[in-house]
């Protein structure tokens, strides 16, 4: 059986109820497959939106439902990975968002186990590192959007008690990583600002000390002193060095302006300052 937009229009405007005759599993089938569409009109407000409100809103799943929703996602994530330019980066990109709106919904109503989250965490580290499309809006086809989506991931995953001082060290670590990947790519979406709301909320928790986060500033400090002495024009340099300063930046305005931080934050702030200079 195949529906045509306006019947999933209908879903939307009937403020997401279930149409009458169908279940919730068998519509879901179809949703999880329009996470990967290059269609923008199906894409985002039927794959992505109905989902999330039957998920968070209107809890229609059961944890094994979810479970079994969380597994094929995860799955998603190493179709076709490693491509650059096709449309294979939507099922990605979408499924880790999807996959942050789950996380989302088990932060307030917990269903997974500290075993669960691990390997959820383990799979999106992986999936950050891999992911080799980078694009962010594209014209015609929508928000691609890749290393957003994950970071919202990683958002949701910091905030659970589930994750421990070491895991958050590690989200640190592999945020500094992606954003000093040797690429010819400069994040223009905003990407960077998505990170540094991870880092707020790593911060939030107020479980690394401030050796630690000091530690993670030197990576920084440590990368940009080994490629300054490159004197030839590459690309592959000049775009990390702009993706960490416009991070260092943002995270910088954040530690000034965001309400409610810990006295830590403040101290940080002098730090990132510094760091900052680096990559004048």
């Amino acid at each position: 059986m195949t529906f045509d937009k306006a019947f999933w229009q209908a879903i939307v405007d009937a403020d997401f109820a279930v149409p009458d005759g169908h279940s919730v599993a068998e519509l879901t089938h179809y949703l999880l497959e329009f996470l990967g569409s290059s269609d923008i009109d199906v894409r985002d407000p039927f794959g992505y939106e109905i989902l999330a409100q039957w998920i968070v809103r209107d809890k229609h799943y059961t944890p094994d439902e979810l479970r079994a929703m969380r597994d094929q996602l995860v799955a998603n994530l190493t179709d076709h990975i490693g491509e650059q330019g096709t449309d294979s980066v939507f099922l990605r990109s979408f499924s880790v968002l999807m996959l942050s709106v789950i996380v989302y919904y088990e932060n307030q109503v917990p269903f997974m186990s500290p075993a669960e989250m691990q390997d959820l965490l383990r799979h999106g580290l992986d999936y950050l590192r891999a992911e080799q499309d980078l694009r962010g809006y594209i014209p015609g086809k929508g928000w691609a959007h890749s290393c957003a989506h994950t970071a919202d991931l990683l958002k949701f995953l910091a905030r659970s008690s589930k994750t421990s001082a070491d895991d958050l060290q590690t989200i640190l670590n592999a945020i500094t990583d992606k954003l000093l990947q040797p690429v010819d790519y400069v994040y223009t979406h905003n990407e960077d600002e998505r990170l540094v709301l991870v880092v707020l909320d790593v911060l939030k928790r107020e479980v690394l000390t401030l050796e630690s986060w000091q530690n993670w500033l030197r990576m920084f400090t440590l990368w940009k002193h080994e490629h300054s002495a490159i004197e030839v024009y590459r690309p592959e340099i000049a775009a990390p060095i702009m993706n960490g300063r416009h991070f260092l930046s943002g995270l910088y305005f954040q530690l000034e302006f965001t309400p409610g931080l810990s006295n830590l934050a403040q101290t940080l702030k002098t730090d990132v300052l510094e760091t900052i200079k680096t990559f004048r």
